[in-house]
């Protein structure tokens, strides 16, 4: 019978194939975790700049205040060396900075920490609006390596800087600029075309006026009275002229009073805070033909609510109360009322109404002495009125809600502050202005007197939510000693 053969492999053999084994896959086992490792930290990476992204667009959309609120900040008022390309000193510059500690995050499956701090400053911003021995200079924001002067490094923003111990510029690479770019606050306001309508309320003056519509309702008005109670004197209007209209009447012009009143509100909207920002206006006539009727016309040009966490500023563009306009060929000619009444009714903590008058005015402004100074020219900084005195200006009634829970607001204008009279009770109100309404917003004018400590001019105002600031994000691993993600911008809210 034949033997079978049972011989298996030799320990030898077994041993050799495993080395084998071992140096075919190991490579492959090295470059599998090697692919895992590089998968994760790729991923951290991504959550890293995520995360960086999200950080600065934050600070971004965020006011100054808001900011405050939602951060730990520290303050700093610093001073920076300007020097040019060449490294030869312009001047030393003092600016304003501040630091956001946004706390710690962990990232990544092995939960890395990192801390997230936010840097402001507005030096680009002073630098710009500067001029240094009669010369213009900014910020050199297009640098290479091969720029960096000595002492100094590139930064991510493309500037060469020093930076001081808290993160913060201590000398920074300027070049020369054709212009001084305008500071706000040592301007008159000449438009708002660089607001934000999102975040604040923009109420042009062709908004809120509405003297034409107000004069066709009131014509209209009248013709209704005489058709009813003088139907000659009606007959012969129907077939007037436009220069012989019958509201043109001294007795008219006189008794035609005007009012525009803000009124800010906080709201709930979808379970959060919220604002709600209206302007109303309204025109009342004491004249013959109205006393049997609602001599009260009124419109209500605004309205918009405001999503965010602080109060919006109210911009309104300042126009007075037209009674008379005359086509001449020199131009237009126009005659403004005596008083021009503006009302706040104002039911929130830290509002802001800008009153501003542009700085270009396409109406010449007539006075009793016959004169046809310009708005805006040297000297003459308010309107001209009819009123048969020796100033002629058209006086600005301020006044506030009456409500007990009506609250203190600040006016911000670039109009003379001796022509605002805020004493209701030497001022020549009607009693149409002063009726009582449990309504807020339209209908609500029953008005008071406000403090004058309430007005100031532009120039009182920071305005540190409009300035522009140089704004760096840097997310800084905790667990690796120096990696950190800086990410560059610069925000300014309007």
């Amino acid at each position: 019978m034949a033997k079978k053969n049972n011989k298996g492999f030799s320990l030898i053999e077994i041993v050799v194939a495993i080395a084998i084994l071992t140096l075919l896959v190991t490579p492959i086992i090295n470059q599998l975790a090697q692919t895992v490792k590089v998968n994760r930290r790729s991923k951290l990476q991504q959550y890293v700049n995520d995360n960086a992204s999200k950080f600065m667009e934050d600070v971004k959309s965020k006011t100054a205040t808001e900011l405050d609120a939602s951060y730990s900040k520290t303050a700093y008022t610093k001073t920076c060396s300007l020097v040019d390309e060449s490294g030869t000193a312009i001047a030393n510059v003092t600016y304003h900075a501040s630091k956001y500690d946004a706390g710690v995050v962990s990232l990544g499956s092995d939960k890395e920490r990192y801390t997230k701090v936010a840097y402001l400053d507005d030096l680009p911003y002073v630098v710009s609006s500067k001029t240094f021995s009669g010369n213009c200079y900014r910020v050199k924001y297009d640098a290479t390596s091969a720029d960096v002067l000595s002492g100094y490094s590139l930064a991510d923003d493309g500037s060469i800087v020093k930076y001081d111990a808290d993160g913060f510029p201590t000398s920074i690479v300027c070049q020369s600029a054709t212009e001084t770019i305008n500071n706000p606050n040592e301007l008159k306001i000449g438009n708002m075309t660089d607001l934000d309508s999102s975040r604040v309320a923009i109420i042009p003056g062709i908004a809120s006026n509405f003297d034409k519509e107000a004069e066709a309702k009131y014509y209209s008005m009248a013709m209704e009275y005489l058709k009813t109670n003088a139907y000659e004197t009606w007959k012969q209007a129907m077939l007037h002229k436009e220069n012989d209209n019958v509201l043109n009447s001294v007795n008219f012009v006189n008794s035609l009073k005007k009012l525009t009143k803000v009124y800010i509100n906080e709201i709930t909207v979808d379970g959060k805070k919220a604002y709600e920002v209206a302007v109303d206006v309204y025109y009342y006539s004491g004249y013959d033909y109205f006393k049997s009727m609602n001599p009260l016309v009124e419109y209500e040009p605004y309205y918009q609510v405001f999503k965010m966490d602080e109060c919006p500023a109210v911009y309104l563009e300042y126009q007075p109360f037209t009674v008379d306009v005359k086509n001449e060929a020199s131009g237009k000619v126009v005659s403004y009322a005596v008083d021009d009444y503006l009302m706040v009714e104002n039911y929130v903590d830290g509002a802001r109404v800008y009153l501003y008058k542009p700085v270009s005015d396409e109406m010449k402004v007539v006075g009793a002495r016959g004169d046809s100074s310009t708005y805006g020219r040297t000297g003459v900084n308010f309107y001209q009125s009819s009123e048969a005195t020796s100033t002629g200006k058209v006086r600005i009634c301020l006044s506030r809600g009456s409500d007990s829970q009506c609250k203190q607001f600040d006016v911000y204008t670039n109009i003379s502050n001796d022509i605002f009279n805020v004493d209701l009770t030497t001022s020549s109100a009607p009693d149409a202005f002063k009726q009582t309404s449990s309504k807020k917003g339209v209908g609500n004018i029953n008005m008071a007197s406000v403090d004058s400590s309430w007005l100031h001019t532009v120039k009182d105002d920071e305005g540190r939510d409009a300035k522009f600031s140089a704004v760096r994000v840097e997310m800084i691993n905790q667990d690796k000693d120096g990696y950190k993600v800086i990410l560059t911008g610069a925000k300014g809210d309007n």
